[in-house]
């Protein structure tokens, strides 16, 4: 996504135009085009790594 964000912008799109062909809101497709790829990489990852709000079932 941070790549196809950035080869759209890159080629004319504004970021209202990527957000509505990606399912995005506008400042979500600004505030990635903005990060650096390392930046990007760890906030995605401490996304998938966050706690669920629901605790993990236990077998009955």
């Amino acid at each position: 996504m941070y790549n196809q964000i950035k080869k759209m912008h890159a080629e004319g799109s504004t970021f209202s135009q990527i957000a509505s062909f990606l399912g995005l809101d506008r400042r979500t497709v600004k505030k990635y085009y903005r990060m650096e790829i390392n930046c990007m990489t760890a906030f995605l990852a401490e996304k998938r790594s966050a706690v669920s709000c629901c605790p993990p079932m236990k077998d009955p």
